[in-house]
């Protein structure tokens, strides 16, 4: 009997990329090598929540995002084969559907996009 592997359908994609953090993830080892470190995405995603430098944020939001990262988002993106994530190392890694829902990720921004600049 093999084990349950979840698949990727359109509303996992959609359940995937609704959390602000799990984007930042994905666009964020998209628009890179496709490799990066856990620690590296905590800044990025603290750096873009607080629109300052790391180092100017508080430790209180750092520890919230990198146990948000390590607990819920990065597992959840592994679980559905976007990433590739070694807990010991802190590795993150593009993995088979990464792309796929980087074109998803891409619609909903440009979607957004239009809807922003119709509401203004």
């Amino acid at each position: 009997m093999s084990a349950w592997e979840p698949t990727m359908t359109p509303d996992t994609a959609l359940a995937l990329v609704s959390d602000a953090r799990r984007r930042v993830v994905v666009d964020t080892i998209l628009d890179g090598s496709g490799v990066t470190t856990r620690q590296a995405l905590v800044r990025t995603v603290v750096e873009e929540e607080t629109g300052r430098p790391i180092a100017h944020a508080d430790t209180g939001r750092v520890q919230d995002v990198h146990i948000s990262l390590y607990h819920n988002h990065l597992p959840k993106l592994s679980r559905y084969d976007v990433i590739r994530h070694d807990r010991d190392t802190g590795e993150v890694a593009l993995s088979d559907n990464a792309d796929a829902l980087g074109e998803v990720l891409g619609t909903l921004t440009v979607s957004l996009d239009a809807i922003d600049d119709f509401c203004e």
